[in-house]
């Protein structure tokens, strides 16, 4: 399976994202790799728990634009899901959604990982 595969599996809308980088598919890359192999998002998991909300919207916010920039449309849901959540004041679930988010760029990150034509 190549890499454009594995994205569509997990959602992505791989011709229209590739037009956002100009076709640039080295480039593309190359941000998909920064954010997969970066540990940022991981925090959100320590803001949660430390109930630091307003810093868990603005990055979670952060992370909502980074996804759908890259094409990443289950990711953006996702943080989409708990940011509304946080605004809303209902802190109800929402390390399990954390969770799942988490869990779905785990897993979507080494699919690319394996893929026959990443890096």
């Amino acid at each position: 399976m190549n890499y454009k595969e594995v994205l569509k599996e997990h959602g992505t809308d791989i011709e229209v994202t590739l037009l956002r980088f100009c076709q640039d598919e080295k480039l593309y890359k190359r941000f998909l790799e920064r954010f997969f192999r970066g540990e940022n998002v991981e925090r959100i998991r320590e803001i949660c728990k430390d109930e630091k909300y307003q810093e868990l919207e603005i990055a979670t916010h952060t992370y909502k634009g980074v996804c759908g920039n890259l094409g990443l449309s289950k990711l953006q849901k996702y943080f989409e899901e708990i940011r509304e959540k946080i605004r809303k004041e209902n802190y109800e679930n929402l390390e399990e959604l954390i969770e799942k988010a988490l869990k779905e760029k785990k897993e979507l990150g080494e699919a690319l990982e394996k893929s026959r034509d990443w890096y």
